[in-house]
């Protein structure tokens, strides 16, 4: 049986000290007291570990709480997923030039991360165009099914929300519907982790799901899911990607591509890249 994990989080009000904490997807605060832990020593900005404001804590919290919901609901889907969404890339063609776009400025001048990349069908297409990839999820689940499917190529497990990369290390990025699960207001700590690792000039591919709307699924395929889906103004994507460190190079629309091939919603993809610094 798989552990639950436990995130906690301590702030302090009031001259008392509270542990929030995200079990199974809920959230909770307890007294430190009654934790039975003590206020880490010393004043101020000095005391490790602890969020001086409720706010600050409950955010930082509700996004630990959005992470577990998308691991856990992907785990759930991980094998339907890979079946049907694979061999995606046969049926879309301006997906497949976009890609070749950003292979050929990667290709040779260092590693590519593919962000949240399911079943690795975005990271298998470039590795046949010799660039040097590996991919990136959130889901254990799910890259097992990548692995399956691409033994040739590294998959790590990891999140984007705290990306464990060194600053500067890839040469580019590609993340395809990665910030499909991924709030408004958690944005720009993705968008400035992804300007973090990568390094100067390096380049970003950005594709979403156009719209402005939230749509909340309990279910897909037949198994229960606990996750919304985003539909985002590609002028909104522009502008954080700028505040994050991004220079804007094109902005593509589609319309979406028949039923049976994808969901019925336009499509945006963004070229950017990292300012020279």
């Amino acid at each position: 049986m798989r552990r639950k994990r436990v995130f906690g989080i301590l702030y302090q009000a009031n001259n008392t000290a509270y542990r929030y904490t995200v079990r199974r997807g809920s959230v909770s605060a307890h007294p430190l007291s009654a934790c039975r832990e003590r206020l880490p020593q010393g004043s101020g900005s000095s005391k490790r570990g602890l969020v001086k404001t409720r706010d600050l804590a409950l955010r930082l919290l509700m996004n630990l709480k959005i992470r577990h919901s998308i691991r856990e609901s992907y785990d759930r889907i991980a094998g339907e997923y890979a079946r049907r969404i694979f061999d995606e890339l046969e049926h879309k063609p301006l997906d497949r030039e976009l890609l070749n776009r950003f292979a050929a400025q990667t290709a040779g001048r260092g590693q590519v991360c593919d962000m949240a990349c399911g079943p690795g069908q975005v990271a298998r297409y470039l590795h046949n165009l010799g660039v040097n990839v590996f991919g990136l999820d959130l889901s254990p689940r799910m890259l097992e099914q990548a692995r399956r499917l691409n033994p040739s190529i590294v998959f790590r497990e990891g999140d984007m929300m705290a990306l464990e990369i060194a600053d500067r290390a890839l040469a580019g990025i590609v993340a395809f519907y990665a910030i499909v699960n991924i709030p408004k207001q958690s944005l720009p700590v993705i968008f400035g982790a992804m300007a973090r690792v990568l390094e100067p000039g390096g380049l970003l591919l950005l594709a979403f799901h156009v719209g402005d709307e939230a749509i909340q699924e309990k279910e897909l395929w037949g198994q229960p899911i606990s996750m919304d889906f985003f539909l985002l103004p590609p002028v909104f994507i522009q502008y954080q990607l700028e505040a994050a460190g991004f220079k804007i190079e094109e902005v593509i629309e589609r319309e979406p591509y028949a039923p049976e091939v994808e969901y019925q919603s336009r499509r945006a993809y963004i070229f950017a890249r990292k300012v020279l610094s």
